[in-house]
C-alpha cells in the first residue's frame, strides 16, 4: 500500500506539473491587437454620441485618466464630455498608429488619437498622443488607465498654448528627425 500511495502522489505531481504551463497559458487573453483597438474605439464612439453608460462600460471600476493637466476618474471625464455635448459641442476621435503590447490579461497601447470637436460652427482639429493600460475581462479589453496629451504638431490651438516653451521635435536629440 505505501508504494501505491507514492505512485499516486508521483503521478498526481506529474499531471499538475505538466498541466501547469498549459493551464496558465489558457487563462491568458488572446493577444489580438485589432480587438484591443476596436474596444478602445468603441469607447470613443459611445462617448461621441453621448452614450455615457456604454462608454463607462469600457472602463474598469477603478480606472483613472491623466488629461489636460488633471487627474480624472471615469465619471469625472465623462461628465465633462456630457456637459460639453449638452452645450452643443460634437466630438470625433479616431485611434491611429496603435502600438499594442501584451502580458497575459494586460495590454499596453500607445497611439495617436486624431479628431477634434465642433461648437457653433467652429471646428478644432486636434491630435493627441495617448497611452492606455487595459485588462481583459468578460471578452473585452477594459481601460484601466489613460494618459493623454495634445501633440506638439497638432493643428489645435491648444498645442501652442500647452507647449510654447518646448523645442520642436526636430530639435530633440535622438528624435530621428532631420532639421
Amino acid at each position: 500500500m505505501p508504494g501505491s500511495k507514492r505512485l499516486i502522489c508521483a503521478l498526481a505531481t506529474a499531471v499538475v506539473l505538466a498541466a501547469g504551463p498549459a493551464a496558465a497559458k489558457s487563462t491568458c487573453a488572446a493577444p489580438d491587437s485589432q480587438k484591443v483597438v476596436a474596444d478602445i474605439q468603441a469607447m470613443f464612439d459611445a462617448a461621441a454620441v453621448g452614450d455615457m453608460a456604454a462608454a463607462k462600460a469600457r472602463y474598469t471600476p477603478d480606472a483613472y485618466l491623466f488629461d489636460g493637466g488633471g487627474r480624472y476618474d471615469v465619471d469625472g471625464i465623462l461628465s465633462v464630455i456630457r456637459d460639453e455635448k449638452q452645450s452643443g459641442r460634437t466630438y470625433v476621435w479616431k485611434v491611429t498608429n496603435a502600438d499594442v503590447h501584451f502580458l497575459c490579461n494586460t495590454a499596453w497601447v500607445a497611439y495617436e488619437n486624431e479628431g477634434g470637436s465642433t461648437k457653433n460652427g467652429q471646428v478644432t482639429q486636434t491630435v493627441w498622443l495617448e497611452s492606455m493600460v487595459l485588462k481583459a475581462q468578460g471578452g473585452h479589453w477594459l481601460i484601466a488607465f489613460v494618459h493623454s496629451t495634445v501633440a506638439r504638431s497638432s493643428p489645435s490651438p491648444y498645442a501652442k498654448a500647452l507647449h510654447p516653451f518646448l523645442p520642436s521635435p526636430e530639435a530633440q536629440p535622438g528624435s530621428g528627425a532631420k532639421p
